[in-house]
């Protein structure tokens, strides 16, 4: 998209818009409005370099395909062009051609490779990273299933090459059920969650920091739900939270607060907070995944997903887990 915004002169129309909702065969389309021109992009992304080019998927038009690459030969461009695609890799090699509307433009990049020993990905070894939570924590949404990886990325608005990363670790690990292929199915949630929990820290892996309120924990979280800025409530007070829609007790009283926002210097001032890294009973964590994991609202107040708040007193240990299988048992009876 960045590319895009380059090939019209200053003053031109040059709009561009990414459509989440479009055909799963492509990594992403995209609306483009250039001068003019109305064109729709079909993007395959290819992560390595290619020594051939690949086959062009059915595109009807008006969509437009485009396959883009760190880096493509001038051999591959001939052959890409060829089968009827348009391109662009990282060193600016580029061919955008539509019929209708008519569009054609063409710039030339590098003819050899910048970076000759680029490698694939490494493969994943830990589940600790905050992109791999919102992952696991789609996959358990979910029902523990996903129909395909692409699916899965464009519901949750994830990377491609996070969720391939995620899901290759779990079968390694034969946390999947053997499909041959087909769906995404987890063998247990529980299981899955515990293993998450095992590298996973709310406190660690989001970096959360105490806070001390002379206003007291429960004024200061009025102070920032009453804001403008996204926020949402985790810990053992949202398992109390879910588990009375159940007629449940979590068995451990709520001493703390712990709270996702997505601006913490913000919420620092709002609510009057003061860091206490040993005593402070308000801990906020900085995240960007609250409009991707939608809170849940209950009684005016904000929650994470409740499977979120499984992996998140899994991983303090202790009685806060057994909080938290809790809430997973509880989980899995819904919907089994």
């Amino acid at each position: 998209m960045s590319a895009l915004r380059t090939l019209a002169p200053i003053g031109t129309l040059n709009r561009i818009q990414y459509d989440r909702t479009a055909d799963s065969r492509w990594d992403a389309v995209l609306d483009w409005d250039v001068g003019s021109a109305s064109l729709r992009l079909g993007v395959e992304v290819k992560i390595g370099s290619l020594k051939t080019a690949p086959q062009r998927p059915a595109a009807r038009p008006p969509l437009t395909p485009v396959l883009v690459a760190p880096f493509l030969p001038r051999a591959v461009r001939r052959e890409l062009e060829n089968q009827g695609w348009s391109y662009w890799d990282a060193t600016g090699n580029t061919l955008i051609r539509s019929e209708t509307p008519f569009v054609a433009i063409r710039l030339d990049g590098a003819d050899k490779d910048p970076d000759p020993e680029r490698r694939p990905p490494t493969k994943l070894r830990s589940l600790k990273g905050r992109a791999a939570s919102e992952v696991i924590v789609g996959l358990l949404q979910n029902g523990g299933r996903a129909s395909t990886i692409r699916d899965f990325a464009r519901e949750h608005r994830l990377p491609l090459g996070t969720v391939s990363r995620v899901v290759s670790l779990l079968r390694e690990e034969n946390l999947l059920e053997p499909t041959g292929g087909g769906p995404i199915v987890l063998t247990d949630r529980l299981d899955v969650a515990r293993r998450w929990a095992d590298d996973y820290s709310f406190i660690k892996s989001f970096q959360a920091r105490r806070y001390y309120s002379l206003n007291g924990p429960d004024l200061a979280l009025s102070k920032i739900v009453d804001s403008d800025i996204p926020c949402a409530i985790t810990g053992i007070r949202a398992a109390q939270n879910w588990l009375q829609g159940t007629q449940q007790a979590a068995g451990l009283p709520a001493t703390e607060t712990w709270l996702y926002v997505s601006d913490r210097a913000k919420v620092e001032r709002i609510a009057d907070l003061a860091v206490d890294a040993r005593d402070g009973q308000i801990v906020v964590a900085e995240c960007d995944f609250l409009d991707r994991e939608r809170p849940r609202v209950s009684n005016g107040l904000p929650y994470v997903t409740p499977w979120r708040i499984v992996g998140d007193l899994l991983s303090a240990g202790g009685r806060p887990a057994s909080v938290g299988e809790q809430v997973a048992d509880d989980l899995i009876r819904r919907s089994p």
